[in-house]
């Protein structure tokens, strides 16, 4: 388009129309701008900057200790083995320098497709019950009732488990999780911690919950509960037994977990029962054997109750003469414990790996007319309910000197 085409377009534009235009937009534009209160507008702008300014703050601020709450939340089936040798080696953590290498002992596994299976050693007969079980001496316990603690679900928190083995003594008892992705490092944390260990076993039963790719369950051929087991027992090494929780629906298929328990009892390892009231034919078969069998009291999540308390826990101590515990692997029943350990345990209970029970009728005055100690159940005062970290040191074990129990004739 050349320069005199330009100019005509340009001369034919209407100015008159355009600033009438222009005139009435401005006339529509400037009351909505009179209507403004300018000074509110900066006050608004002002407060919603602030209000932008102290929220950035706080999340900066408080970043950190989120970061950390989520951490301990993480499960350890998405931690490397880097990341908790790390964590153990923090300058302030209880399990520094702890050891990272399991204690296994030669003769007592088998290689299979599967992996590593428990068996009998073939020179002595020594089995993995026997063999892993913590020492324990049942010299001068006289008729203290005995009381005995398994955490369940070891392995499975980062955070937790460790806690655990910071703040407990050795006489307490873990039950590792099959489903740790790191079950070797936690066997070996707890061994060199002294603990005991055994190995859950997750068998269908009647509460809801998702029991995981190596469940057993109620309808499989015999087979493929047996290959399920074996999946499980494949894990790691080092355990004593198995630990499940089993009802009245496994009555069922008798003939199937008969034969899944004298797999193990052949293997040589122990079975906890979970449930006090499970079905007692599993424990028939384990007295046909001549094999260990155990079975908890109650789970113990309260300070104080008729039930699944501390309290409740001395009172079955009490009548029994011993008790087992099952505590569940949260930082507030672990550190409750903790705390009952140093208030009142050691003053009025003997505190006894869970293998112990199964050896304390041989050490019992047993017939003889001796009553046990009744003793009032000790409630955990206002002042007791504290933070195990606040007192500066985790628990003292047991006093007595350990050292392995003797062993029974007709047991492997």
């Amino acid at each position: 388009m050349d320069i005199a085409k330009i100019k005509a377009s340009a001369a034919s534009i209407d100015i008159t129309m355009l600033k009438e235009r222009l005139t009435q937009c401005k006339a529509k534009v400037l009351p909505l701008l009179q209507q403004i209160d300018i000074t509110a507008l900066i006050k608004g702008l002002i407060t919603v900057t602030a209000i932008y300014t102290l929220l950035f703050l706080y999340v900066y601020l408080n970043s950190a200790s989120t970061i950390a709450q989520l951490e301990s939340q993480i499960i350890v089936e998405n931690i490397t083995v880097q990341h908790v040798k790390k964590h153990i080696e923090q300058p302030h953590n209880q399990t520094e320098n702890i050891a990272t290498s399991m204690s296994v002992i030669d003769g007592l596994h088998e290689v299979r497709n599967i992996g590593r299976l428990p068996i009998i050693r073939k020179e002595d007969n020594l089995t993995s019950f026997r063999a892993y079980q913590h020492p324990f001496t049942f010299k001068n316990i006289g008729n203290k009732p005995v009381i005995s603690f398994i955490i369940i679900d070891y392995g499975l928190s980062k955070a937790q488990s460790l806690s655990a083995l910071d703040i407990l003594p050795p006489e307490v008892s873990f039950i590792l999780s099959p489903y740790s992705s790191l079950p070797d490092e936690w066997m070996a944390m707890a061994q060199s911690k002294g603990h005991e260990v055994w190995l859950n076993l997750p068998i269908q039963n009647k509460k809801p919950q998702d029991l995981g790719g190596n469940a057993i369950y109620h309808h499989s051929p015999s087979l493929e509960k047996k290959h399920n087991m074996h999946k499980s027992l494949a894990k790691t090494q080092g355990y004593i037994g198995i630990g499940s929780y089993t009802d009245d629906s496994i009555n069922s298929e008798k003939q199937h977990y008969t034969e899944l328990a004298e797999d193990l009892y052949r293997r040589g390892l122990g079975i906890l029962e979970l449930n006090p009231n499970a079905p007692t034919f599993i424990e028939g078969k384990a007295l046909s054997m001549g094999a260990p069998y155990i079975k908890a009291d109650l789970e113990v999540f309260k300070i104080k109750g008729k039930d699944n308390s501390f309290e409740a826990l001395e009172s079955i101590a009490q009548e029994k003469g011993h008790a087992i515990a099952i505590i569940p692997n949260y930082p507030t029943t672990i550190k409750n414990l903790a705390v009952w350990i140093m208030k009142v345990a050691q003053a009025d209970y003997i505190i006894a790996p869970v293998s112990a029970i199964y050896d304390l009728p041989l050490h019992r005055v047993n017939g003889s007319g001796t009553k046990h100690t009744n003793i009032a159940p000790t409630p955990l005062h206002k002042n007791d309910h504290i933070e195990p970290e606040e007192t500066h040191h985790a628990p003292a074990p047991h006093h007595n000197p350990p050292h392995a129990p003797e062993p029974h004739n007709t047991h492997h």
